[in-house]
């Protein structure tokens, strides 16, 4: 589908980066698996959202609010937070 072409593309691609972070985290393969297609599919639906909200909020604000719901909740889960989120 056309419609998803932008979709696809920055789920496959935000996939990539997720698997990339989370490379080191101490995790069973079959949870590092869902978890970085939990957080690929949440940054892509969210862009999604604020595209058809017509930019709503500014770029800015999505960082903040995506900041809060999800590399925190990376670091805390997955990730040594004096590493790498600082």
């Amino acid at each position: 589908d056309d419609e998803y072409i932008l979709e696809k593309y920055l789920l496959k691609y935000m996939m990539e980066l997720m698997k990339k972070i989370l490379t080191g985290a101490k995790i069973e393969d079959k949870e590092r698996e869902y978890a970085i297609y939990f957080y690929a599919s949440s940054q892509v639906t969210l862009i999604r959202k604020w595209v058809l909200d017509n930019y709503e909020i500014s770029p800015r604000q999505l960082a903040v609010y995506y900041k809060k719901w999800a590399v925190d909740a990376i670091c805390d889960c997955y990730l040594p937070r004096e590493i790498f989120c600082k």
